[in-house]
């Protein structure tokens, strides 16, 4: 009777970062699709893209984890 509570005071936390895991795998594999178009397109025209605008459409992350993401030119002058 008393292991109960002690095996959910082990398992609520490691769900919890199971989820927390989860749902940074998910944008971080989001993220690498879109820094492949973004490459693609770096390649193909010699410049990075002022904005989202001039990517295909179905490039941009699409999940309820992403609020915003940008994409231009940094001061050093890299592409991202």
């Amino acid at each position: 009777l008393f292991i109960v509570p002690i095996l959910a005071a082990i398992a609520i936390p490691a769900y919890s970062d199971y989820v927390a895991r989860a749902k940074i795998a998910e944008v971080l594999a989001k993220a690498g699709e879109a820094k492949t178009t973004l490459a693609e397109f770096v390649l193909r025209e010699g410049r990075c893209p002022r904005d989202w605008s001039e990517l295909p459409s179905n490039s941009q992350p699409a999940s309820a984890l992403v609020s915003e993401v940008y994409v231009g030119e940094f001061e050093g002058g890299g592409c991202g």
